[in-house]
């Protein structure tokens, strides 16, 4: 993977979801799902990637009950 910001190479190794987010901005870099539905839910992040939200965002969101989108909420803890 490269980092865009500065032209070097950044070796990050996934063992479970993922998510890649700035430290600065706080901005969502990427993120891998590997789940039941984790088609559906991948959509949810790419939506607050692709609109300029911070993880905050997905983070802080009350997401109904039961569904793998509440997930998000541990994940970007």
């Amino acid at each position: 993977m490269i980092n865009w910001h500065t032209g070097h190479f950044v070796y990050v190794s996934f063992v479970g979801p993922e998510c890649l987010k700035d430290k600065n901005t706080g901005k969502i870099l990427g993120c891998v799902l590997f789940a039941p539905d984790s088609g559906e839910v991948i959509n949810t992040v790419a939506v607050a990637m692709k609109t300029g939200q911070d993880y905050t965002f997905l983070r802080d969101f009350i997401f109904t009950h039961p569904s793998m989108s509440e997930a998000l909420n541990d994940l970007f803890s």
